[in-house]
């Protein structure tokens, strides 16, 4: 019998409500890390039943708020709902439970696809974390999914203002990586609208911070925005040199998905600038690597489906032609 659920039999036999609200708790835990989702939920539930006949009402808070975000994770968005709201009305205004609870209720939102009520709800657990005095680091998280739920709801502006809140945030923590990385958020969604000086101007800020940092993650993301933006204006030349920039920097980066989303847009600029073989050298070559970084199945199910689409769209046989003439390539330049 593991620990927690040796402790919970032992504070059922002794029948002590206190103890056994505790062992509840620390058991739904091990559950939780184990999966079993239903059974956790069952025991928070019970713990948040002791606690309020013990008058615990902290404790039953956070039981009742652990118990929704549960039901949420099995899909049972009315039982997650009338959770988090009992959390909510037991919940002292300016807490860390109070965040949490505010919190859940923007997860649930989103998963009714309600993205304004979502972002409602995040405010409302930034601005009760500016009560309960949560870091800075942890205020800009907020900051950044309410963004991401604005962006659902096509509110791009205001979604950047947020953006550029949890920048500062970020900054002032000394957190460079997510500083940088909420600005590739927000060159990303003023594209979205279209706002094209203030998408150059975001780039160049967020391009400087990255270089100063020498974080090639994001210098990998931020030259597939570059990318983007000039397959959008038909510069393939410009989109080329910048994917290309792109996979470099995932490489150096070992940023396996940022590698394969910058290959994948190198065969497609190939492919609209009729350079077959290029556009299947890319897909060959970033799945060998792939392969090596993360083994053959998971490469095969990055690349397969695009790789596919190229034989669909040339046709088989000039696929093959095409397939040969490539590890002919490869085969003179190993020798």
């Amino acid at each position: 019998m593991e620990p927690t659920a040796a402790q919970l039999a032992e504070a059922r036999r002794r029948n002590d409500p206190e103890r056994l609200a505790s062992a509840l708790t620390d058991h739904a835990n091990s559950l939780i890390k184990d999966g079993k989702i239903t059974a956790a939920r069952a025991m928070l539930d019970e713990a948040a039943a002791i606690n309020h006949r013990l008058q615990k009402i902290y404790d039953e808070a956070r039981c009742t708020h652990l118990a929704a975000t549960l039901c949420r994770m099995e899909g049972n968005l009315a039982e997650a709902l009338k959770r988090v709201q009992r959390a909510d009305a037991l919940a002292d205004p300016g807490t860390p439970v109070a965040v949490s609870v505010a919190t859940e209720y923007a997860e649930i939102a989103l998963q009714e696809k309600d993205s304004l009520r979502a972002a409602a709800a995040y405010k409302k657990a930034f601005d009760e974390g500016q009560i309960a005095g949560l870091t800075d680091t942890a205020k800009a998280s907020l900051l950044r999914k309410r963004a991401n739920a604005l962006v659902m709801s096509a509110h791009l502006m205001d979604a950047a203002a947020d953006l550029d809140s949890a920048y500062i945030l970020l900054s002032q923590a000394g957190d460079k990586t997510n500083a940088v990385r909420t600005l590739i958020e927000k060159a990303t969604t003023l594209h979205q609208g279209g706002y094209h000086e203030a998408v150059q101007e975001t780039l160049h800020n967020a391009f400087r911070e990255a270089r100063a940092s020498k974080d090639d993650h994001a210098l990998s993301d931020l030259h597939m925005v570059e990318a983007t933006i000039a397959i959008e204006r038909k510069n393939l030349s410009a989109a080329l040199d910048a994917a290309m920039a792109a996979r470099e920097h995932a490489l150096i980066a070992i940023a396996p998905l940022s590698y394969v989303a910058a290959a994948i847009a190198i065969a497609d600029i190939h492919e609209a600038s009729k350079n077959h073989l290029a556009a299947y050298a890319s897909l060959a070559s970033g799945w060998a690597t792939v392969s090596d970084l993360l083994g053959q199945e998971a490469s095969k199910g990055l690349f397969e489906n695009k790789m596919l689409a190229l034989r669909e769209s040339w046709g088989s046989e000039k696929f093959k032609q095409i397939k040969e003439s490539y590890e002919n390539q490869r085969r003179a330049t190993m020798q």
